[in-house]
């Protein structure tokens, strides 16, 4: 279903308004698959790919500038319904969450609907792709199994176990996204380092500076943010929105050492850690 950004908001906010309204789980569903079946069935899709969802870590489904759920528990319980994946509001799948999720959210924040990111194409453009590949319905693929690749293949550079999982999954994903020069992509990355011994947690952030895209010239390119945990030591995506050239100054001028205030950000739920400032460690490499 190829639809311009506007049709997409008008669909999506149909949709999510009209599953509200159901009161029978099965009810939902079928008025789901009837009104956006190509979505449906791409959910299904998605949640058979478990090897790329583990990749993920956990989300709260609270953002952080409005303080209000982002995605309504009737809503969660449909996607978890179709995709398998548990999602027990307030903590859910990061994955399912941000993509998903986000396109069944109805609020309103500063920079707009959540879905904005996944209905824009800014992603697919900037990076020359010729179909859509971050989109609801894609024709290779699916939004979380093609989103999965493409981030993990930036976050999890140097780590053989998560490359490991992206590799065995190529067929997963659209073929045009394995073929990408990676290398070539270089952001900037972020890391904060805060908690001692097996509750230590490192927060990576990775700044991809991409082509201006016309009629978007204010973004400069893609923010990924994921979490690497000693007690674990496994690698996992939060989430990703592209970030105007202030955002990527911001980020970048933040103080640089010990003893620094680092806050866990962008609605990531970590076990044992609040959303209160902690002195850590943080430090730029390209």
């Amino acid at each position: 279903m190829e639809l311009t950004p506007e049709e997409w908001h008008l669909t999506l906010d149909r949709l999510a308004t009209a599953l509200l309204e159901q009161t029978d789980l099965r009810q939902a569903l079928k008025l789901f698959e009837s009104q956006v079946p190509g979505l449906f069935h791409q959910i299904q899709l998605a949640g058979r790919a478990k090897s790329l969802l583990k990749l993920w870590g956990q989300s709260l489904n609270v953002d952080d500038n409005t303080g209000t759920l982002i995605v309504e528990p009737k809503i969660l319980q449909v996607l978890s319904q179709l995709s398998g994946v548990p999602l027990d509001s307030p903590i859910v799948h990061a994955g399912v969450e941000h993509t998903y999720g986000y396109l069944l959210s109805l609020i309103e924040t500063p920079y707009g609907k959540k879905r904005e990111r996944w209905v824009n194409s800014y992603l697919e453009k900037a990076l020359g792709l010729s179909r859509p590949m971050f989109a609801p319905v894609v024709p290779q693929g699916t939004l979380l199994t093609n989103l999965t690749y493409f981030l993990g293949r930036i976050q999890f550079r140097g780590r053989r176990s998560e490359l490991g999982y992206l590799r065995r999954s190529r067929e997963l994903v659209d073929q045009a996204l394995t073929q990408l020069n990676y290398r070539q992509m270089k952001p900037k990355r972020i890391i904060e380092e805060i908690g001692h011994g097996r509750k230590q947690i490192r927060l990576v952030t990775d700044l991809l500076e991409l082509p201006e895209v016309k009629g978007m010239e204010e973004l400069r390119g893609l923010l990924i943010y994921g979490v690497e945990k000693t007690s674990t030591k496994r690698h996992q995506l939060i989430t990703t929105f592209p970030v105007t050239e202030q955002t990527f100054d911001e980020l970048l001028s933040q103080p640089l050492g010990e003893n620094v205030p680092i806050q866990i950000k962008y609605n990531c739920y970590l076990e044992g850690f609040n959303r209160e400032p902690l002195d850590g460690m943080r430090l730029i490499v390209e």
